[in-house]
């Protein structure tokens, strides 16, 4: 299920926790993609789009005076060769070509991880494929990317400090309980599998409609009370506490999978 944005179809650059969004929702198609030599399992195909760092207690969005067009770009993978360098496991190499519908943002769905640049475009320091110019019209263009990789840079200064930012006025019991645990933890990863097994303790399910109204400590009833969320929600939930905790941590929206059309490669 995806949302129809203001300036086409897609994700927006806002990701909220409104009880309703009217109008809108739709199922059409976002992309066609055409692989060369295989064609991966749905399983492994993730098209990432927008990352969301900055949270005010309701609304998540990717617009922020740290991030501006020409900082992106001073900071940005400008060379496949320049990505790579950063990693250290890259497997399962894969080609394709991309039929892309207009949102009228930036960004391209690229496959993740991508592993070039496709033309008049580059790979941001979160690594979404952004394109130099706003996506108004149907585009088509050409990836590689990697399924399989691990390592990569650290955060900015820039993005850590938006990573630990915590909303003001709201879900003050599921912050604490965040702090908590960074306060016992013994190192960052002691932290962030702390959060983790918090949150693995279950009995959360998830809701046919949100049964949470907006406003200041909705994150708190979800963790605390109804233990029942739609999966924005409850990532919302997990991305507060492990920045509470000390984690710098963001949220990354997209696709994952799709439709293989019988006996073809797209």
């Amino acid at each position: 299920e995806v949302e129809t944005s203001r300036g086409g179809i897609g994700l927006d650059d806002s990701l909220g926790q409104r009880a309703d969004k009217p109008g809108g929702r739709s199922n059409p198609t976002i992309l066609v993609a055409e692989f060369q030599d295989f064609v991966p399992t749905t399983a492994s195909l993730y098209w990432r789009g927008p990352v969301f760092w900055r949270f005010d207690g309701s609304v998540w969005k990717t617009e922020h005076e740290g991030f501006s067009r020409g900082l992106l770009l001073k900071e940005a993978y400008k060379t496949g060769e320049r990505l790579a360098a950063t990693l250290n496991r890259k497997e399962k190499p894969v080609r394709y070509k991309v039929r892309l519908m207009p949102h009228g943002k930036h960004w391209l769905y690229g496959l993740d991880l991508p592993a070039e640049n496709p033309a008049e475009s580059f790979v941001s320091r979160d690594y979404q494929v952004l394109s130099i110019r706003d996506v108004d019209r149907e585009t088509a263009f050409e990836g590689r990317a990697w399924l399989d990789y691990g390592g990569g840079d650290p955060p900015t200064a820039t993005q850590r400090d938006l990573g630990l930012q915590l909303p003001d006025g709201s879900d003050a019991r599921l912050i604490a309980l965040g702090r908590q645990i960074g306060a016992d933890a013994t190192s960052p990863q002691a932290a962030a599998q702390g959060v983790l097994a918090e949150f693995a303790k279950g009995g959360f399910h998830v809701a046919p409609a949100n049964p949470i109204l907006p406003g200041p400590d909705a994150l708190d009833r979800i963790y605390f009370e109804t233990r029942a969320a739609q999966p924005m929600q409850m990532a919302s939930a997990f991305a507060i506490a492990m920045r509470a905790a000390g984690i710098p941590t963001r949220l990354v929206a997209g696709y994952r999978g799709g439709r293989v059309m019988a006996l073809t490669n797209y």
